[in-house]
């Protein structure tokens, strides 16, 4: 074998006794304690390597669970998101369904309200209506009070003329002047003067005996006849007839 950057080996050269090339015996000696060496290396690591070997099997358990447990974490997450939009689609559908039923109860209570003022503008109206109608009757009432007030006054009134009248006719005056002048039968005789049938008054002449009765012209007895409220017409003779039957004669 040449050397590098030098001359060959001279002839008959052998190398020194270390660099020699081993025998077999010595290269399987070697070989077997290395064998050996790495034997009982094996055998002092294998706990070691065991031991590590199950702590890689747990750590790739507990990595696989750790995977399932993300795995069923993610799905809960998935569910409870669908969750939440279901809830979340759930509320908005109950919104909307408040807002509706918000928005029909305003409607309503608006028209209930509307209904209530119509009705109340009504009755008010009809009231008033009523009240107005009711002025009027009383009014008429009163009216015909009034009227039967004032009728009745008058009515009472001329009852209480007829009244005063009929006393007046039977007072005891006027019984006694007609007595008195029914029984005056001579001349001489005194006549009683007769009251007015309605008054009682008394006439302002008035004959003092038959003979002043027959002598009394015509215009006295005219005005006699007219106080008594008889009739005037006819001649001297008649009205005296009339007079002396009026005075009881």
């Amino acid at each position: 074998m040449a050397q590098l950057g030098g001359a060959p080996p001279a002839a008959g050269w052998q190398l020194p006794p270390a660099l020699a090339a081993p025998s077999d015996q010595e290269v399987l000696d070697s070989g077997t304690l290395f064998v050996d060496m790495l034997r009982n290396r094996v055998h002092a690591q294998a706990p070691q390597l065991q031991q590590m070997q199950q702590q890689m099997v747990l750590t790739t358990q507990q990595a696989q669970a750790a995977v399932q447990g993300a795995q069923v974490a993610a799905q809960q997450a998935q569910a409870s998101e669908q969750q939440a939009q279901a809830a979340s689609q759930q509320a908005q559908a109950a919104a909307q369904q408040a807002q509706a039923v918000l928005a029909a109860l305003q409607q309503q209570l608006a028209a209930h309200q509307q209904q209530q003022q119509q009705q109340l503008a009504a009755h008010q109206q009809q009231q008033q209506q009523q009240l107005a109608a009711m002025q009027q009757q009383l009014a008429a009432m009163q009216q015909q009070l009034a009227a039967m007030q004032q009728a009745q006054a008058a009515q009472l009134a001329a009852q209480q003329q007829q009244l005063g009248i009929l006393l007046n006719r039977t007072s005891p005056e006027q019984r006694l002047a007609l007595q008195s002048n029914g029984r005056s039968l001579l001349p001489a005789h005194p006549l009683v003067a007769m009251p007015h049938p309605d008054t009682g008054a008394l006439p302002p002449a008035f004959p003092a005996t038959n003979d002043a009765l027959d002598g009394m012209p015509h215009a006295q007895l005219g005005a006699l006849l007219a106080f008594y409220g008889q009739p005037v017409n006819g001649n001297r003779q008649v009205r005296r007839n009339r007079l002396k039957a009026f005075i009881g004669q």
